[in-house]
């Protein structure tokens, strides 16, 4: 998988994409990053997951696609983690030790609403996925993931952080609201 996503940044290099070459401080490896249209990185995502293997998984692939990446191994360390640093979104197994990520994605509605959460699941059962939009969820994940399905998840987060960041027009005060001025009458 990873060879097949480093293959399609390739090609879409040679298709005259925009990336830039970074070094990946972390594991001290260079890595491209897309550039967005506002010139800047796409952003950075938590990605929380009691097994090395799948929150490496995510982290690479995340990366490749221009994203900064941090993890944490279960849903305790994810908290404190969101607790002292910022980011754009967060992803999250569904059953972890301790804490469960429907109780990290709760936690996050409570107290930083406008982070997205996207729920990482093997257990595709009906009343999990209820559960996890029931708790605000952005996206659920089935796995086994595919490329696309985490692009869609990030996606669907960024979508959703925009729209939580830009307010909406009738919720500007008064004082700030344009005024339409009438030309005067012939």
């Amino acid at each position: 998988l990873k060879i097949a996503a480093l293959t399609n940044k390739l090609q879409a290099i040679a298709r005259g994409g925009t990336y830039e070459t970074q070094e990946y401080v972390g594991d001290i490896r260079m890595m491209d990053v897309a550039k967005s249209q506002r010139g800047r990185s796409s952003g950075r995502i938590l990605v929380a997951d009691d097994r090395e293997y799948i929150r490496e998984f995510l982290k690479d692939f995340l990366v490749l696609e221009g994203f900064e990446v941090d993890v944490a191994s279960d849903g305790a360390e994810a908290l404190r983690k969101i607790a002292t640093e910022a980011f754009d979104a967060v992803y999250t197994d569904i059953r972890m030790p301790g804490m469960d990520g429907i109780a990290v994605a709760e936690h996050i509605r409570k107290n930083q609403p406008w982070l997205p959460v996207v729920i990482v699941s093997g257990y595709a059962t009906a009343e999990n996925e209820a559960w996890a939009k029931a708790a605000g969820v952005t996206a659920v994940l089935h796995k086994p993931l595919s490329p696309e399905m985490i692009e869609d998840g990030a996606r669907a987060a960024f979508v959703e952080k925009d729209a939580a960041a830009m307010p909406a027009a009738n919720d500007a005060p008064l004082a700030e609201a344009p005024l339409a001025l009438a030309a005067p009458l012939p």
